[in-house]
């Protein structure tokens, strides 16, 4: 398996052979050179299936297709509703690039042997496009399950951590779990990229800030190491359009750490995940609703670990990877190749 992704040097880990693209500084350069550098890369690994999840690389799966390859198109957000939302985009502009994307998305489903979906709202959206959907949720896997090593690592000293892992952003709440510590003794421990550059800065002059450790962009490893030490995960992305149906995967990463969540008060995740009984539901848009919920929580130890508990159980019955890695494989099949393939993305 061949993985073509931005990467500081070619190098094979796992049995993947990694095939660096290079860093680019700016978007633009990002969008016209990158899917370029992919399309000759792909194509002279003449792999008998190509899997791609990024949309600008649309058009490489075009092209391939036209070279007589198989390709397959992964998605994992719903593009157009997401663009509605891109603070990048001037406001007047994003109607028709998302409309744009629409289209895109459309005609290139035309050509692709297959797509695979993140959610089952999305299938459902891609089933009009091209009858050969399928929807492959991306949970953890389960030599990932650290919930034991994590309640081990307790100590008899409660420290008041929560932790957030993922892109940050404003969209995805940073502001307001930041408002939502101030003024408390509760630390809040940051792992993942801050989006846009300038948003750092505005947030180090935040008086919460001063409750945070910020990591950076870590690896899946240090990840779990720092959750580990936190008591509680959150995830309190705005109700906005490109989030009403998507599902995080770090809420299953929280479970799977046997940490209890604090989560937006979103229809979708409540419907699926509100039985569990290992997320507490909140406005994600009030810092005042977000940190009485925390305190809540972190102040009731037993109602931690018993949500907790409930999370990592959900985890290891329903949802890990085992079984969509079988339903990824039996899709792989049924196209008529398995053995020789490749992923072109991005990368994280």
């Amino acid at each position: 398996m061949n993985l073509i992704i931005s990467h500081d040097k070619e190098e094979t880990i796992d049995g993947v052979h990694i095939i660096p693209l290079p860093f680019f500084k700016g978007r633009i350069k990002r969008i016209l050179i990158k899917p370029i550098l992919a399309f000759i890369y792909a194509l002279k690994l003449r792999s008998n299936l190509y899997h791609f999840h990024d949309p600008e690389l649309m058009p490489v799966g075009i092209m391939l297709k036209l070279f007589g390859k198989k390709v397959i198109y992964d998605v994992h957000e719903d593009v157009p509703s997401q663009i509605m939302d891109k603070h990048w985009i001037p406001p007047y502009l994003r109607y028709l690039v998302s409309m744009v994307a629409k289209g895109v998305e459309k005609f290139g489903c035309l050509f692709f042997d297959g797509i695979v979906t993140a959610t089952p709202y999305i299938k459902n959206k891609f089933l009009k496009m091209n009858k050969n959907t399928i929807d492959i949720n991306n949970y953890p896997l389960m030599t990932e399950l650290v919930g034991t090593k994590c309640e081990g690592k307790r100590k008899n000293k409660i420290e008041k951590i929560i932790c957030y892992m993922g892109a940050i952003t404003r969209e995805r709440g940073i502001a307001e779990l930041i408002k939502a510590v101030e003024g408390t003794d509760i630390k809040l421990y940051l792992a993942g990229t801050i989006a846009p550059r300038n948003l750092l800065e505005s947030l180090k002059n935040e008086e919460g800030w001063r409750n945070v450790t910020y990591f950076g962009q870590v690896n899946r490893n240090k990840a779990f190491s720092i959750l580990s030490k936190a008591q509680i995960g959150v995830c309190l992305f705005h109700p906005i359009a490109n989030h009403l149906n998507c599902l995080p995967n770090k809420l299953f990463e929280y479970m799977a750490a046997s940490r209890p969540i604090i989560a937006s008060s979103i229809p979708y995740w409540k419907k699926l995940l509100g039985d569990l009984e290992s997320i507490s539901f909140v406005d994600s848009l009030n810092p005042e609703k977000i940190r009485s919920a925390i305190q809540a929580l972190i102040s009731d130890q037993e109602k931690c670990h018993s949500m907790g508990q409930n999370g990592l159980k959900a985890v290891k019955e329903i949802y890990n990877w085992r079984s969509e890695e079988k339903k990824l494989i039996d899709f792989y099949k049924s196209l008529g190749v398995f053995s020789s393939c490749i992923e072109v993305s991005r990368g994280v």
